[in-house]
């Protein structure tokens, strides 16, 4: 779709995987001391527009501070109880909007699968049994998943 994409997560497993799907940029917040100057660094001056899937507190208010001036910045996970926190002289001044997104309507379900069938999205998974959710939630936990797991019932 032509955007310059940038992954933030933990791990080198999880930056190959990044690259190879097409990120030009990959931030390990594990190693990564100060995440905002990193990405601004990165986007010379922050991105234009942050989709943030993290469940992650801290992560989703860092994103309010890395966007540029007149950016916007897409709130996705869902983290029990978190809150946005971003000053609002910081908000004004930078004209930055802040927005939320839980899901897509049918002509956006069918662009993304249109995407996906076209191959210009890739979105790597794995099948596992039901049996193997309590594994699943230990990587989960870990940190250690890369891509996503679809459990499948019939196993």
């Amino acid at each position: 779709m032509g955007l310059r994409v940038l992954g933030i997560d933990g791990g080198d497993d999880k930056g190959k995987l990044i690259k190879t799907l097409g990120a030009e940029v990959f931030i390990d917040f594990t190693k990564e001391k100060d995440i905002v100057k990193a990405v601004q660094e990165a986007t010379n001056g922050g991105p234009h527009g942050v989709i943030n899937v993290s469940v992650s507190e801290a992560a989703i208010s860092q994103s309010c501070d890395y966007v540029r001036a007149l950016g916007k910045v897409v709130l996705v996970g869902l983290p029990a109880g978190a809150v946005c926190k971003s000053p609002v002289f910081q908000q004004v001044v930078k004209s930055v909007e802040i927005k939320g997104s839980y899901v897509g309507n049918r002509q956006d379900t069918a662009e993304a699968i249109d995407f996906f069938v076209r191959g210009k999205v890739h979105c790597p998974f794995k099948v596992v049994g039901l049996s193997e959710l309590p594994r699943v939630f230990k990587l989960m936990a870990e940190g250690k998943i890369l891509g996503r797991y679809v459990l499948d019932t019939t196993k």
